[in-house]
């Protein structure tokens, strides 16, 4: 049912879309966005002193691309090249007035059902290799990755500190997983639990959102210096989207991987967690492998 659905609504959409050549990237990296990327990787070496100085623990800091097309950028195109490209993820789409945001993200921000609520733990990057051997080497640096097993262990620390008051049982693995996507591997630590009495869903949300892989810690302070660095509004970038049912039950999803189609134009996003280990250089070619997926939706071809 789900899927006629998504046929359907396809269909009621169907166009293309070509972001045009001035805008489009060559790897990874556009023409038009080149003063932003110096930007940005200033920002990630103040956050880094932030965070060196005891201000914070960890900052996620995004990047937002503006490509441009050809014409009115449509909507339908794009869910199916999600749906077809990225199966693993959960596709959203939702419009109000002119704008459609969408996008396939790859983590679960919280699902209950019948008392059992379900979490995952996602971050820590590296991109997939060629051939089979060379992603597994890159699986494994990744896993062996100080830096990136710390950033991952903040998260988990936070969702187990958020979780586990509401829980009568609660099951943290040890040692993350690898969450393989078509263009990037992650860290990943799923969290499952038994909640402690009756619970809804929007509690459970509310009492997640923000992880610190989608605004840092400690939250207090980490949301303040995302104003001060990003300079632009992240609108639904990184909120928390999903349905309940009418026993409280339901699932949630953080909305990242995204953009917001308007007009002629895409706004795209990507953020990066920042620590005391971050690298601006490695860190930008991260938000570049994050920002894949959607710049292969917009064209129809792999950037």
């Amino acid at each position: 049912a789900a899927d006629a659905a998504a046929d359907d609504l396809c269909r009621l959409l169907e166009g293309g879309v070509v972001v045009a050549e001035g805008e489009r990237p060559e790897g990874g990296v556009a023409p038009a966005e080149e003063a932003e990327a110096g930007r940005w990787k200033d920002a990630v070496a103040a956050v880094v002193q932030d965070v060196r100085r005891g201000a914070i623990e960890k900052l996620v800091l995004a990047r937002r691309l503006r490509a441009r097309a050809l014409g009115p950028v449509d909507p339908g195109p794009i869910i199916r090249r999600l749906r077809a490209g990225y199966g693993g993820c959960t596709v959203f789409a939702f419009a109000r007035g002119e704008s459609c945001f969408l996008g396939a993200t790859p983590e679960r921000l919280v699902r209950l059902d019948g008392g059992i609520v379900r979490a995952d733990c996602l971050a820590g990057s590296i991109a997939r290799g060629a051939t089979e051997g060379e992603d597994q080497a890159l699986g494994g640096a990744l896993l062996a990755d100080e830096k990136e097993r710390h950033e991952h262990a903040l998260v988990v620390r936070a969702l187990r500190d958020a979780l586990g008051p509401l829980c009568s049982s609660l099951s943290v693995p040890a040692t993350p997983n690898l969450l393989s996507m078509p263009n990037v591997q992650h860290l990943h630590t799923p969290v499952e639990g038994a909640v402690n009495g009756e619970r809804h869903v929007l509690e459970l949300v509310e009492r997640l959102h923000p992880t610190p892989a989608a605004g840092g810690l400690p939250t207090r302070a980490a949301l303040p210096l995302i104003r001060s660095y990003e300079k632009f509004d992240r609108g639904w970038y990184s909120g928390p989207v999903g349905w309940v049912d009418g026993r409280g039950g339901g699932e949630f999803v953080v909305a990242i991987r995204s953009a917001l189609l308007g007009g002629n134009q895409a706004l795209l996003y990507a953020g990066c967690g920042i620590v005391a280990g971050s690298d601006p250089e490695r860190e930008y070619e991260e938000s570049c492998l994050k920002l894949r997926p959607m710049l292969w939706a917009l064209n129809g071809n792999q950037t």
